[in-house]
């Protein structure tokens, strides 16, 4: 296994582990926006786990560096066939954020569901990925949604509506959290280096 796809596929089980308790899932495929192409071009990268390790005047060491392709405008995947984005595919749901949908047994993620991530863009060359938090969303706005937290904490979404609404619930629940306390949290760190 190459250094650059562990590293990349440890990061990922960490935050899956830490969010499976509260994701977004499905059982069949849904579509939350329009599907698009990776937003991530191909080419070198550093990865920081915690992007506020990144924040400041002298970032921290990245927790790894390689090389990232986009192959047939749908996924980008390093050359290791178990990348854990390997047959994702991407939905815009807003200026500059995507989601991701992970297959079933994808690396780090559940073997009996759909499961969901973001990928905000911040800038040319920076990229925010995380695993969006059910629970983040306020009780009475998951049941407008008509989204409940299972018995394993997953928010599993029934429709594509259902879905984008939930995402983008915490997109905002998100957004005013991080405004609140006036630093980047929660999110993985992808910055192009060439």
């Amino acid at each position: 296994m190459k250094p650059l796809a562990a590293a990349f596929r440890a990061s990922l089980i960490v935050l899956a582990g830490l969010a499976a308790a509260a994701c977004f899932a499905s059982v069949e495929p849904l579509e939350p926006g329009r599907e698009t192409a990776s937003p991530i071009p191909s080419g070198l990268y550093a990865r920081w786990d915690e992007a506020e390790d990144s924040q400041g005047p002298e970032p921290a060491e990245p927790d790894w560096t390689g090389r990232i392709e986009r192959v047939d405008g749908q996924i980008f995947a390093e050359t290791d066939p178990d990348f854990p984005y390997a047959d994702a595919r991407y939905f815009r749901l807003a200026r500059d954020i995507w989601a991701v949908r992970h297959p079933p047994g994808a690396e780090g993620f559940a073997d009996d569901a759909y499961m969901y991530t973001l990928i905000r863009r911040d800038g040319r060359a920076r990229f925010l990925t995380e695993i969006p938090i059910c629970d983040m969303i306020e009780p009475e706005v998951r049941a407008e949604i008509g989204l409940a937290l299972d018995e394993e904490d997953v928010c599993r979404a029934e429709t594509d509506e259902q879905l984008r609404a939930g995402l983008l619930a915490y997109i905002e629940a998100s957004d005013a959290r991080r405004e609140e306390e006036g630093r980047l949290a929660g999110f993985s760190l992808l910055q192009r280096t060439r």
